[in-house]
């Protein structure tokens, strides 16, 4: 779930601004006044993660939105030349196969929930030189910086901790980590890990540090770092002599090269002779860790006290050998993945924005009698226009879901189902008043057809011969009801097409969604819709405070102002603002005095 979004020279969003979000997140205001820069924020974000050019660090033309050139989403009049955008994540959401959607394996046994991660990243234009040095089109934004937070939530013995990690990469140019022994690896950053993160490199990796980072668009992809080969492998060697347990077996670390040097074999060899003279030292050519070990396990109690000691008291000799014997270089450029934690981070934002943020805009496809072929890439996809919902239904009509059955008289939203993709649409276009079934039926390399009644046993119907308000709402009933917990659904102007009362009992519909765990952010026009969401507060069905929040946009001096409109428990605006829904009223005084005038001029 998206908690917040923060917004800087992207579009009409000048200064800085901070937006507030809820499970459902309506978005109203004037034409113009910013509500789709919001949205526009979102959708660029995601439309990038889920592009196969990682590359680019942002895809500003896409299936989702086409924004033109950094200088088109750049706001006109703002300082500097970086755009930045910022969201706050809530990942702990639960998936539709009922694990956490921010649950990974540790490796060990347990699991690490991913909670909330606040992330920041800033573009800017780059200039024709660094464009050229870099590859890089210079219509399009360049990663500036990058920044990332997150919490997690550990099993026991630790229920619960927060790890915070910063990448913040800064553009460099061409320098040593993009010399030739890295080889070409395109564009590289500057980066600052936490002070966990480095513990866990450093524990992972002996002798390495790290250079620079890689991208994929805006995300950190993996480590460029210089490495110590000779430092690892003499850090293996000598663990593997030192670590010794009950079991008398040794734990040579990664164990790349278990036999040991000479040189180490006779350092070892006047250690050990040197504490006791009764040790029988292993003969043969070869020492590796595993004959060490089961010599070191028939030595006497006495000898192991006495030989063990030794060993840890010349260590820094054993060492400084070890590293003279591997013949390997000082050091050596190469890649590494980024520490647990924050790869853990990055899969899940990645994830969360790249697949789970669906988007169905105002300008839905014309009622046909056959539609489209479903999209190649995901069958679960209705398309910005819903095109392929007639080709998803068909294919997902008897899909198992869970979801909220409509509402009954009292208005009360009951308990979550399990039922198919079918029955969940049939139920909800009957409560929405619009039809009472619909299907789909897959006509090969035609398309699609999709069908509706209009009444229990009605005739069979395809769009084109009932109202086009129903081909305008079956996309959304779709759509809502097929996405996953822990998604989000942006909508634009769902009202279109529809009559007052479907605009009203469609609020309900999108309450029940999030109901269901999916986010809904809508972008609308509809009083009926509003209007509804506050009737269902004053019922006490809705939490203003935690269930839904009203987002009024507004242009002052050129650029958006975002307002969160406050709802009391009665369903009432405390601060209405000045051209919010309020033309209907005037329109009604104004037919009301017209209405008085004209009969006072009659009786005289």
């Amino acid at each position: 779930m998206i908690k917040r979004v923060r917004l800087r020279a992207f579009k009409s969003a000048v200064n800085d601004v901070e937006i507030e979000f809820a499970p459902l997140t309506i978005v109203a205001g004037p034409n113009s006044s910013g509500k789709s820069t919001l949205l526009q924020s979102i959708l660029l974000l995601s439309q990038t993660l889920a592009s196969k050019a990682s590359s680019r660090a942002l895809v500003l033309n896409g299936n989702l939105v086409r924004l033109g050139t950094f200088d088109e989403v750049h706001s006109y009049g703002s300082r500097g030349r970086m755009i930045r955008i910022g969201m706050d994540m809530d990942l702990s959401n639960v998936g539709s196969s009922g694990t956490s959607i921010a649950q990974v394996s540790t490796g060990l046994g347990s699991a690490i929930s991913t909670r909330n991660i606040t992330m920041d990243v800033e573009f800017s234009k780059p200039t024709r030189k660094f464009a050229a040095e870099n590859h890089l089109d210079p219509q399009q934004p360049q990663l500036n910086s990058f920044r990332m937070t997150t919490s997690t939530s550990l099993p026991e013995p630790r229920s619960s901790a927060t790890a915070s990690m910063s990448a913040k990469a800064r553009q460099t140019k061409a320098g040593p980590a993009l010399d030739t022994p890295f080889g070409d690896i395109g564009q590289s950053f500057n980066v600052k890990l936490d002070s966990q993160s480095n513990a866990d490199m450093n524990r992972a990796n002996t002798g390495v540090e790290v250079e620079g980072m890689l991208s994929n668009h805006f995300l950190p992809r993996r480590l460029l770092i210089r490495s110590n080969p000779a430092l690892e492998l003499a850090n293996e060697w000598v663990l593997s002599l030192l670590l010794l347990g009950d079991s008398g077996r040794s734990n040579p670390g990664r164990g790349t090269r278990s036999i040991f040097p000479k040189a180490l074999v006779s350092a070892l060899r006047h250690i050990v002779l040197n504490a006791s003279k009764e040790a029988d030292f292993p003969r043969g050519a070869e020492l590796d860790a595993d004959t060490w070990a089961k010599w070191f396990s028939t030595l006497s109690e006495d000898q192991r006290s006495i030989v063990r000691p030794a060993l840890f008291a010349e260590v820094q000799q054993l060492f400084q050998t070890a590293i003279d014997a591997t013949g390997l270089p000082r050091e050596e450029p190469g890649t590494r993945p980024l520490p647990r934690q924050l790869a853990m981070s990055m899969d899940r934002v990645e994830a969360f924005l790249g697949s789970r943020v669906r988007y169905l805009g105002p300008l839905r496809e014309e009622p046909r009698p056959i539609y489209s072929l479903s999209a190649e890439v995901d069958p679960t996809s209705v398309g910005t226009k819903g095109e392929f919902t007639a080709a998803v239904l068909s294919a997902n009509s008897n899909a198992r879901i869970r979801y909220i059955a409509p509402p009954g008289p009292s208005g009360t939203l009951k308990t979550r189902r399990l039922g198919t993709l079918g029955e969940a649409v049939d139920a909800w276009l009957s409560y929405l008043g619009v039809a009472s079934t619909a299907e789909s039926a897959d006509l090969g390399s035609q398309g699609h057809t999709l069908k509706v009644t209009q009444s229990t046993g009605g005739k069979s119907l395809d769009m084109t011969q009932v109202g086009v308000g129903v081909s305008q709402l079956l996309p959304i009933v779709v759509m809502c009801l097929l996405a996953s917990p822990g998604s989000v659904v942006i909508l634009e102007q769902p009202e279109l097409h529809m009559h007052p009362r479907v605009q009203a009992l469609l609020a309900d519909f999108l309450l029940a969604v999030t109901k269901s765990g999916v986010q809904c952010v809508v972008e609308t026009h509809s009083e009926y819709l509003i209007s509804r969401i506050r009737l269902r507060v004053a019922e006490t069905k809705v939490d203003p405070a935690r269930d839904a929040v009203l987002l009024f946009t507004e242009v002052k001096s050129g650029e958006t102002h975002y307002r969160a409109l406050q709802l009391n428990e009665y369903g009432s605006i405390d601060d209405w603002p000045e051209g919010f829904f309020d033309t209907s009223s005037h329109e009604s005084s104004a037919i009301l005095r017209a209405a008085l005038e004209r009969r006072r001029a009659n009786s005289q």
